[in-house]
Protein backbone atom coordinates (compact mmCIF):
# COMPACT_ATOMS: atom_id res chain seq x y z
CA UNK A 1 0.00 0.00 0.00
CA UNK A 2 2.97 2.30 -0.58
CA UNK A 3 3.11 3.64 2.96
CA UNK A 4 -0.64 4.08 3.27
CA UNK A 5 -1.67 4.13 6.90
CA UNK A 6 -5.33 5.02 6.88
CA UNK A 7 -8.84 3.66 6.81
CA UNK A 8 -8.74 2.92 3.06
CA UNK A 9 -6.88 -0.33 3.55
CA UNK A 10 -9.33 -3.25 3.23
CA UNK A 11 -10.43 -4.59 6.59
CA UNK A 12 -9.19 -8.06 5.64
CA UNK A 13 -5.63 -6.75 5.32
CA UNK A 14 -3.40 -6.17 8.32
CA UNK A 15 -0.84 -3.37 8.25
CA UNK A 16 2.61 -4.54 9.39
CA UNK A 17 4.88 -1.51 9.49
CA UNK A 18 8.60 -2.18 9.49
CA UNK A 19 10.08 -0.91 12.75
CA UNK A 20 12.75 1.13 10.91
CA UNK A 21 10.07 2.95 8.89
CA UNK A 22 7.50 3.74 11.59
CA UNK A 23 8.77 7.31 11.90
CA UNK A 24 8.14 7.88 8.16
CA UNK A 25 4.61 9.26 8.42
CA UNK A 26 5.54 11.76 11.14
CA UNK A 27 8.74 12.69 9.32
CA UNK A 28 6.87 13.37 6.08
CA UNK A 29 4.23 15.40 7.88
CA UNK A 30 6.90 17.43 9.69
CA UNK A 31 8.60 18.19 6.37
CA UNK A 32 5.36 19.25 4.69
CA UNK A 33 4.48 21.56 7.60
CA UNK A 34 7.81 23.40 7.62
CA UNK A 35 7.52 27.15 7.23
CA UNK A 36 9.18 27.22 3.80
CA UNK A 37 6.60 24.74 2.48
CA UNK A 38 3.56 26.81 3.40
CA UNK A 39 3.15 28.49 0.03
CA UNK A 40 0.62 27.57 -2.58
CA UNK A 41 0.41 28.87 -6.12
CA UNK A 42 -2.52 27.89 -8.32
CA UNK A 43 -1.01 26.85 -11.64
CA UNK A 44 -3.90 27.60 -13.97
CA UNK A 45 -4.73 30.08 -16.68
CA UNK A 46 -6.74 33.19 -15.85
CA UNK A 47 -9.85 31.27 -16.94
CA UNK A 48 -8.96 28.32 -14.68
CA UNK A 49 -7.74 26.04 -17.48
CA UNK A 50 -4.83 23.60 -17.24
CA UNK A 51 -1.47 25.07 -18.34
CA UNK A 52 0.49 23.38 -21.13
CA UNK A 53 4.09 22.27 -20.51
CA UNK A 54 5.74 25.52 -21.61
CA UNK A 55 3.30 27.64 -19.59
CA UNK A 56 3.71 25.44 -16.51
CA UNK A 57 7.51 25.54 -16.67
CA UNK A 58 7.42 29.31 -17.13
CA UNK A 59 5.09 29.51 -14.12
CA UNK A 60 7.54 27.46 -12.02
CA UNK A 61 10.56 29.53 -13.06
CA UNK A 62 8.85 32.90 -12.61
CA UNK A 63 7.63 32.49 -9.01
CA UNK A 64 10.31 33.76 -6.67
CA UNK A 65 13.46 31.76 -6.16
CA UNK A 66 13.90 29.21 -8.91
CA UNK A 67 13.21 25.69 -7.61
CA UNK A 68 15.72 22.96 -8.38
CA UNK A 69 13.32 20.03 -8.17
CA UNK A 70 10.00 19.23 -9.78
CA UNK A 71 8.17 16.26 -8.31
CA UNK A 72 5.35 15.60 -10.76
CA UNK A 73 3.11 13.34 -8.65
CA UNK A 74 0.00 14.33 -10.58
CA UNK A 75 1.44 13.80 -14.09
CA UNK A 76 0.98 17.46 -15.00
CA UNK A 77 3.69 17.16 -17.66
CA UNK A 78 2.72 14.79 -20.45
CA UNK A 79 5.82 15.05 -22.65
CA UNK A 80 8.91 12.88 -22.65
CA UNK A 81 11.13 13.40 -19.57
CA UNK A 82 14.12 14.47 -21.69
CA UNK A 83 12.00 17.07 -23.46
CA UNK A 84 10.80 18.50 -20.13
CA UNK A 85 14.36 18.54 -18.78
CA UNK A 86 15.57 20.32 -21.92
CA UNK A 87 12.86 22.99 -21.84
CA UNK A 88 13.36 23.60 -18.11
CA UNK A 89 17.14 23.81 -18.42
CA UNK A 90 16.71 26.28 -21.28
CA UNK A 91 14.68 28.53 -18.95
CA UNK A 92 17.11 28.19 -16.05
CA UNK A 93 19.83 30.77 -15.55
CA UNK A 94 21.61 29.11 -12.64
CA UNK A 95 21.92 25.37 -13.32
CA UNK A 96 24.36 23.52 -15.59
CA UNK A 97 22.45 20.29 -16.13
CA UNK A 98 19.11 18.56 -15.67
CA UNK A 99 18.67 15.09 -14.20
CA UNK A 100 15.79 12.94 -15.43
CA UNK A 101 14.85 9.29 -15.96
CA UNK A 102 15.06 7.94 -19.50
CA UNK A 103 12.48 5.73 -21.19
CA UNK A 104 14.71 2.79 -20.15
CA UNK A 105 14.39 3.86 -16.50
CA UNK A 106 17.99 5.06 -16.34
CA UNK A 107 19.01 8.17 -14.41
CA UNK A 108 20.44 10.55 -17.02
CA UNK A 109 21.89 14.07 -17.14
CA UNK A 110 21.22 16.57 -19.88
CA UNK A 111 24.15 18.99 -20.02
CA UNK A 112 23.77 22.61 -21.01
CA UNK A 113 25.50 21.85 -24.35
CA UNK A 114 22.71 19.37 -25.20
CA UNK A 115 24.63 16.16 -24.59
CA UNK A 116 23.01 13.41 -22.52
CA UNK A 117 24.96 10.96 -20.38
CA UNK A 118 24.31 8.50 -17.55
CA UNK A 119 24.16 10.30 -14.21
CA UNK A 120 26.55 7.85 -12.52
CA UNK A 121 29.42 8.67 -14.88
CA UNK A 122 28.74 12.40 -15.23
CA UNK A 123 30.59 15.20 -13.48
CA UNK A 124 27.32 16.01 -11.72
CA UNK A 125 27.16 12.72 -9.79
CA UNK A 126 29.20 14.48 -7.10
CA UNK A 127 27.64 17.93 -7.63
CA UNK A 128 23.89 17.38 -7.82
CA UNK A 129 23.27 20.90 -6.51
CA UNK A 130 24.37 22.30 -9.86
CA UNK A 131 21.49 20.50 -11.59
CA UNK A 132 17.75 20.62 -11.96
CA UNK A 133 15.97 17.41 -11.01
CA UNK A 134 12.76 16.29 -12.69
CA UNK A 135 10.91 13.31 -11.21
CA UNK A 136 7.98 12.10 -13.28
CA UNK A 137 4.89 10.50 -11.76
CA UNK A 138 6.27 6.97 -12.12
CA UNK A 139 9.41 7.81 -10.13
CA UNK A 140 7.57 9.58 -7.29
CA UNK A 141 5.40 6.68 -6.18
CA UNK A 142 6.05 3.93 -3.68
Amino acid sequence: FSGTCDSRIPITCVQKDLPDLRHGTASTLATLLRHENRKYFCAASSSGQRLNTDELLEFVVSHGSEPSVIIDVGAQFLEDNREIASKWLGMSKEKFGAIFFSENDEKMVLNRDGTVEPFASSIFSEEIGRCLLYLDEFHTRG
